[in-house]
């Protein structure tokens, strides 16, 4: 049996009904997620021609946090 790590790097598990997101419902960042929480969805469809993409880590730029902050204001 292969251990964990194998398995997750080589994608052999499947594949999750639901996934978690961070949706941003307004401007500044308390309005990341529903009520402090990612919000839960449905794993998105994908055709023949496309990928589903795992993405393993993130990153948030100050930059990001300035847009965020001013949305409602930004050009």
């Amino acid at each position: 049996m292969e251990d964990i790590l194998e398995q997750y790097q080589a994608s052999s598990y499947p594949l999750p009904d639901r996934l978690l997101a961070w949706l941003l419902f307004g401007a500044g960042l308390d309005s990341f997620g529903r009520d402090g929480r990612p919000v839960t969805l449905p794993l998105p469809s994908y055709g023949p021609d496309e990928l589903l993409v795992r993405s393993d880590a993130v990153g948030l730029c100050f930059s990001d946090i300035k847009l965020v902050n001013t949305v409602k204001t930004h050009p």
